[in-house]
């Protein structure tokens, strides 16, 4: 499974998603063992900047998303209506309903918001959600359970508190955001700090950090690259993550099977400061 929330505020839209996979996800994509082991332990961010006035994200078979991007590709000039309409098609293939997708668009100055789920194909709305039932329902919960102020304030951190501990273990990784930037797509920064351990804070005291291994903790940037791939640097680690949607370990170059997937790449930086592969 997977947990994917978009919202459009003030016409702006903001996209969530996780990066845990699953194996009954990958349906008929195939991997290399040495891609399998990445995605095993990594994962997929399941969101696609395919242009940067469109962003498709999925929730449910790999391989399905995989053949809506070979399938825009292979189009080269295509419309937001006409993404909704093939991803409509490919959602109701093969087992109808397995795979939905969400489709964020800021087309001629036109910001659109749309989905294709449970078989219904939406081509505006004001917030979306896909993937999982549970973590939906924890995440609205931590979302709306103060009264007070805007809900979409509180977005990004009801949705990191989902992944880092939904009851739906199908769910989780790490919490990818991208945002629309003056009509284009970006992913964006991002400082993350995940705790195992809960603590209890009374009123004016300091939240304590704990980033030691030791205690389950650690911390995490996301930077932005380009709208083709993004990083994740590890306080606690000399190696960093690369998720790409064209940048492939040797393994799998050529694998159409996986095009336009953000595959994970690890990365470390030699003394000259330059990020290579790891392994």
């Amino acid at each position: 499974m997977s947990f994917v929330y978009a919202e459009k505020v003030k016409e702006v839209i903001a996209i969530y998603c996780d990066t845990k996979i699953t194996p009954g996800q990958k349906g008929g994509a195939l991997f290399s063992p040495q891609m399998q082991e990445l995605v095993d332990r990594y994962g997929i961010a399941k969101t696609t900047i395919i242009c940067p006035e469109i962003a498709i994200s999925f929730a449910g078979n790999v391989s399905k998303a995989a053949r809506l991007f070979c399938a825009l590709y292979d189009k080269k000039s295509f419309s937001t209506d006409e993404v909704l309409e093939i991803a409509k098609d490919i959602s109701d293939s093969g087992i109808p309903g397995d795979t939905d997708f969400v489709i964020a668009s800021c087309e001629d100055g036109l910001v659109r918001l749309g989905y294709v789920k449970d078989g219904n194909c939406v081509k505006e709305c004001q917030n979306v959600w896909i993937g999982s039932q549970i973590a939906h329902d924890e995440f609205q919960k931590k979302r709306l359970e103060n009264n007070s102020g805007n809900a979409s304030d509180r977005t990004s951190t009801a949705f990191l508190d989902v992944v880092q501990g939904c009851s739906d273990k199908t769910v989780g990784g790490f919490p990818i955001h991208v945002r629309m930037i003056e009509g284009k797509f970006e992913y964006s920064w991002s400082k993350t700090f995940q705790m195992e351990k809960e603590q209890t804070v009374k009123a004016g005291e300091p939240i304590v950090f704990d980033m030691r291994n030791s205690e389950g903790g650690f911390s995490f940037e996301q930077l932005p690259i380009s709208e083709e791939e993004f990083m994740l640097r590890f306080d606690q680690m000399p190696q960093a993550l690369l998720y790409s949607r064209n940048k492939r370990i040797p393994e799998e170059a050529g694998n159409r099977m996986l095009f336009g997937l953000m595959l994970p790449l690890l990365l470390h930086e030699n003394t000259n400061g330059v990020w290579k592969r790891y392994r």
